[in-house]
């Protein structure tokens, strides 16, 4: 890209996957006075986070080739590239250590590297780093048949200063607009306005061919940080994996700091609003109350439960996204309730067309004080999930879906006479043979359309191992309603669960939670959904 790019990409996506977080006070993302001495036994701890927390996405190596790196998008770094987004050194330089520690800390909002600081500490986060750069920023010497570090074979270079800003002022934000309007062309990718929808927001893609979006300026959300300097930074030194350039051969330092003056004004939310959707973790108060729990989604009792907004991120970036839910839950010491609510335009139920997918939305809990990685949990940690389907609440079928569809040449009805035709009756599950009906025959539960729940109740000790609980131990009920571009879903169980992987809940007690959702009209299915961070369920004794 050219300098009339302008600043092309500030952010390529707001991404963040879900990782576990321990009951720790927040912590600062920026390095602190804490940092140990490098020693065997650190780079040893570091590689062992970096397999529990890490490589599901990165890969064993770093080769950004990990369980899940499919599911994202844009694609975990490749570290042995030594090619980094958040660096305060010159371009095409390494990052710093402290560059390291901070991206681990905070995370990077245009990929899908969470925010670490609220879970692990100073010291394990600069193992982290000890690890990275020792180990997987690194180049195979064959001759030497070893590992050299990249950081050993070209150090990076000291920082970039930035200097003092000139003050916002009518005149320089005067000067900002035409720089991004004329002189950088910023308007090409974010659009006149800054909605992020310009002429060559279309076809733009990172260095790895990846489909990624210029951001909507008017949000206020930038790729690595709302910080004034940060965003200097990215103007004047560029983005190294996106078609975001150095623009220091083409503007002065103070025309970079009136086009941030400018890019500022174009914000038109709130700082709350803005940073609402930044994820941090949340405790979940469960009042108790006396008498029975509102069991059906939109009972009148849920308007006096006060609610938790919970923010989303899509595992597969796109614009049109679900933002956040609002939770809200209650228990009588006997049963728990737990209602979640979101805003989407479209109610989509039905699966009868291979075109179709349905809504969704998920509950993960976890009992364990340190709550495992967050995607489906781990072997050692099995987590528990209430999976509620929209299409599991509705009537299916075909012959109302296809309204020509009207006979079979099969005996699709117990008793029925070969050859034979009848016209296909919505009759129920039970009156109908097995025998040509394969899936229902075997027992999978996605062909029962008969469900007394539309909950799954189900359990997964790591990627591939989501599994059933069967129907002795289905004890999740549910109720949805959509209304007006709004979802309503109600998840009951008894506290002390059915299964015996249930997670065992108590007055009194806290759990880790997660959530989920699925927007059917984005085509979202298995392990493309929105997901949040662990969060902390707290019960009112």
């Amino acid at each position: 890209m050219n300098a009339s790019r302008g600043i092309a990409v500030l952010v390529a996506g707001l991404i963040f996957l879900a990782f576990p977080l321990a009951g720790q006070e927040a912590r600062s993302g920026r390095a602190g006075s804490t940092r140990p001495t490098p020693t065997p036994k650190l780079l040893t701890e570091g590689r062992s986070l970096y397999e529990a927390n890490c490589a599901s996405c990165h890969g064993d190596t770093g080769k950004g080739d990990g369980e899940a790196a499919y599911l994202l998008l844009p694609s975990p770094r490749d570290f042995s590239e030594g090619k980094f987004n958040r660096r305060n050194t010159p371009p095409q330089n390494l990052p710093s250590d402290d560059d390291l520690f901070t991206a681990i800390s905070d995370g990077l909002l245009g990929s899908a590297m969470p925010p670490w600081k609220d879970y692990l500490t100073e010291v394990e986060r600069w193992a982290l780093v000890e690890h990275l750069k020792k180990e997987l920023i690194a180049l195979y010497d064959d001759d030497a048949d070893e590992m050299l570090s990249l950081y050993e074979l070209d150090p990076p270079d000291a920082p970039l200063p930035v200097p003092e800003a000139v003050p916002s002022t009518p005149e320089n934000l005067a000067i900002g607009k035409a720089v991004y309007q004329s002189v950088a062309e910023c308007w090409t990718c974010h659009g006149r306005l800054g909605h992020g929808d310009g002429p060559q927001s279309t076809d733009i893609v990172n260095a790895r061919g990846e489909r990624i979006y210029p951001p909507d300026l008017t949000e206020g959300v930038y790729k690595l940080s709302a910080d004034d300097q940060e965003l200097f930074r990215r103007v004047r030194d560029g983005i190294t994996l996106a078609p975001m350039y150095s623009m220091s051969e083409t503007l002065t330092d103070d025309e970079v700091w009136c086009l941030v003056h400018y890019v500022r004004s174009l914000v038109n939310r709130s700082d709350e609003e803005r940073t609402m959707n930044e994820q941090h973790r949340h405790d979940i108060m469960v009042s108790k109350i006396r008498g029975t729990l509102p069991k059906s989604s939109d009972a009148e009792a849920w308007t006096g439960v006060s609610s938790q907004y919970i923010p989303l991120m899509p595992l597969w970036w796109r614009r049109d996204r679900i933002e956040g839910i609002f939770v809200k839950a209650v228990h009588n010491g006997k049963d728990i309730a737990i209602q979640l609510s979101w805003v989407d335009d479209t109610e989509d139920t039905s699966v009868m067309r291979t075109q179709d997918f349905y809504d969704g939305a998920a509950i993960q809990f976890s009992g364990d004080e340190n709550p495992p990685f967050f995607a489906m949990g781990a072997k050692d940690a099995v987590v528990n999930i209430w999976h509620w389907k929209a299409d599991w609440e509705v009537e299916q079928s075909i012959d109302q879906t296809y309204e020509n569809m009207a006979y079979d040449h099969y005996q699709y009805r117990k008793g029925s006479v070969a050859g034979e035709h009848g016209k296909v009756l919505n009759a129920a599950l039970s009156k109908h043979d097995p025998e040509f009906l394969t899936g229902l025959g075997a027992g999978n539960p996605l062909s029962n359309l008969e469900h007394k729940t539309p909950v799954e109740d189900l359990n997964a000790g790591g990627f591939g191992t989501l599994t059933s609980q069967g129907r002795r131990g289905q004890g999740v009920q549910g109720t949805s309603n959509w209304h007006k571009g709004l979802w309503r879903v109600a998840f009951t169980r008894a506290l002390s669960g059915k299964g015996d992987e249930d997670v065992a809940l108590s007055a009194g007690g806290s759990v880790n939670v997660g959530f989920a959702v699925w927007n059917g009209a984005q085509m979202d299915r298995n392990g493309q959904k929105s997901v949040t961070v662990w969060h902390r369920l707290q019960l009112e004794d």
